[in-house]
């Protein structure tokens, strides 16, 4: 019976990394070396130059008078009991009162570990009679005790870092709460009785000021000991809640090569907490309060897969079922088909694309506010009723037939432009005269455009520009007046298209047809910018090359390696869905490399190793 429930107890600790990964964790990354070693031959990046390089400078770090065994053990780590090729975990565990860091990997050989763990601790300084180190136990688990550094605790499956720090509430220590003055040691100076005095009262105030100080860290160490025996206690207690149990966490992140998994509701904690004061004076922290609620519960899930050609990250949105809806109201939207004519594609350096419909996201926004508002008490009727009353004076049908929501901006190589620059010489007096000239310099040529409703309420706007003297007419079109701007910028309308652009080809000639067919931006682009609610792409060899024709300092390290850059990195394509399913938006993160038939991981350390050397002289290891 005995050995039944020891049996029992033994199985039921948690014997997998994962296990002491907790579900409401601040921020997890996962590592899967594993599924990396599958595309890559690993081994043939640890012999790389800048590897070793890398390898040396974090042995010298972590343990700087055993750098030698640190190298073999970065190098081969299972060859001191420890499988970094198994799923492992970083986990920061952050609030208000402290912030934790915990490292959860596998244990392949327990003794090699404990072995390695204990001579990684001996100080041969401090450890004259060879006495090693003592081991302290905590449940199931060995555990090192390296003070505010933290604790290093392993059992036969599972080893697990922790580190981390107390936030102290009490005022910092200021060298300006002591009256200290600075002092200039001068051999003719006469030390009388008096002097000797004074400089005796100042010592004694430094004196002061460290012992307060030295208390101060002693206080700060002790409850950052006390949580970080907390946080051991915690970490191997039986009511771990795993993030395991979270289905969308271990469907995202299985086939992951990496996966970060986030707390979105803190990270938009942080930025409330950093509005100004004045926010909650005006009787605002009721309302930020509300809209923290809609970020409840919401997870931010990132995966990043190396494959032939390309690194890919997909990111996810796990939404409250309110935010959710909201999302998926304002991308029920058409993109205007008639912009792609007016995409040019020669020289194409990138594209962004917004398409998110106006009157839905105002509906759905005031929906949301509607419900916050009742939800204060004493405020949500009154607010209500006068949100009422701004919609009669508003007419609302007007608003969302101004814009439709739809936006593309291009940009396309470079266009000459004459421009004034001022100079300065000094003459012999040394009074400074402006001179000015003009020259031409190499700008980016560009293309926004925007779908319109209603084009009488749109020349309401334009007949105001022209009387306040920001807009000049010129026919079919209008100049843009403002001595901000480097360069002449024409707005136009038409057919439903508002365009903003310094193409003055485009502006004068082409807005009744578009450019060519053969002139235009690909077709995978135009069908990109159509099935997705945003995107973005750069073409990074054409924009270097613009630099280069700009007369920007594109080879400052070399044109070798500017060479090398080009031919490695192709373009970033990111494009967010329309569609929100279980809850979730996605959207897709994609970093194109040169070689279409070699691993992006493989193509990266090849292009880190080449620099490597090439910065070295061309000199390899």
């Amino acid at each position: 019976m005995i050995c039944m429930v020891t049996a029992i107890s033994i199985s039921s600790i948690a014997q997998s990394p994962i296990d002491y990964v907790p579900a409401d964790a601040t921020f997890i990354m996962r590592m899967n070396p594993n599924n990396l070693n599958k595309k890559v031959a690993l081994d043939d990046i640890r012999k790389m130059d800048f590897f070793q390089e890398m390898l040396g400078t974090m042995a010298g770090g972590i343990n700087p008078m055993k750098m030698e065994e640190m190298m073999t053990f970065l190098q081969s780590p299972n060859s001191e009991g420890v499988d970094l090729m198994a799923d492992s975990y970083a986990v920061f565990d952050i609030n208000d009162e402290r912030s934790l860091f915990k490292y959860i990997f596998k244990i392949s050989d327990t003794e090699k570990a404990t072995a390695f763990f204990k001579e990684q601790q001996v100080n041969p300084m401090e450890d004259m009679m060879g006495q090693g180190v003592v081991l302290k136990k905590k449940g199931a688990f060995d555990y090192l005790d390296m003070g505010t550094s933290g604790r290093l605790l392993w059992n036969d499956q599972v080893g697990i870092y922790v580190s981390g720090e107390v936030e102290v509430e009490e005022e910092e220590f200021n060298f300006d709460d002591f009256d200290f003055e600075e002092y200039e040691e001068d051999e003719d100076y006469d030390y009388d009785e008096e002097n000797e005095e004074e400089v005796e009262d100042k010592e004694s105030d430094f004196e002061v000021f460290e012992e307060s100080f030295a208390d101060k860290m002693a206080y700060t160490d002790s409850l950052n000991n006390v949580m970080l025996d907390n946080a051991l206690s915690e970490l191997i207690g039986s009511n771990i809640n795993s993030i395991k149990q979270d289905a969308r966490f271990v469907n995202d992140s299985q086939k992951s090569d990496f996966h970060m998994w986030m707390d979105y509701q803190y990270i938009q904690q942080m930025n409330m907490d950093n509005l100004p004061d004045e926010a909650a004076d005006m009787g605002l922290g009721i309302f930020l309060d509300q809209m923290m609620g809609l970020y409840k519960d919401t997870r931010l899930s990132m995966d990043l897969n190396f494959v032939d050609g390309a690194m890919v990250s997909k990111i996810k949105t796990y939404m409250n079922p309110q935010m959710a809806n909201l999302w998926s109201s304002t991308m029920d939207n058409k993109m205007n088909r008639r912009m792609h004519k007016y995409l040019k594609g020669d020289d194409l350096l990138g594209y962004f694309s917004a398409n998110y419909s106006v009157e839905k996201s105002v509906e759905a926004t005031k929906t949301m506010v509607y419900d916050m508002m009742d939800d204060i008490p004493f405020v949500g009727g009154m607010a209500n009723s006068a949100m009422d009353i701004v919609g009669i004076m508003i007419d609302e049908e007007a608003l969302y037939d101004l814009l439709k929501g739809d936006l593309v901006f291009n940009m396309t190589g470079l266009k000459d432009v004459e421009m004034e620059v001022v100079d300065y010489e000094y003459d012999e007096d040394f009074n400074r005269i402006e001179k000015k000239r003009m020259t031409t310099q190499k700008l980016p040529e560009f293309t926004m455009m925007m779908s319109y409703g209603n084009k009488d309420d749109m020349m309401k706007f334009v007949r105001l520009g022209e009387q306040f003297g920001t807009l000049q007419s010129n026919g079919d079109y209008y100049k843009i007046v403002s001595e901000e701007l480097p360069m002449d910028v024409f707005m136009a309308m038409h057919k439903g298209i508002i365009f903003l652009t310094n193409d003055t080809d485009l502006i004068q000639n082409r807005l009744k047809k578009g450019f060519k067919r053969k002139n235009r931006i690909a077709k995978r682009h135009c069908k990109s910018i159509k099935n997705n609610a945003s995107t973005f792409y750069w073409n990074i060899p054409a924009t270097m090359e613009a630099g280069e024709e700009a007369g920007l300092p594109m080879d400052m390290a070399g044109s070798q390696i500017t060479n090398m850059t080009k031919d490695t990195f192709k373009e970033i394509v990111y494009t967010a869905s329309k569609t929100v399913e279980n809850n979730a938006m996605q959207s897709t993160f994609k970093f194109n490399l040169g070689n279409d038939e070699q691993n992006a991981l493989e193509q990266f350390f090849n292009y880190i190793n080449d620099l490597y050397i090439t910065m070295m002289g061309g000199q390899s290891m």
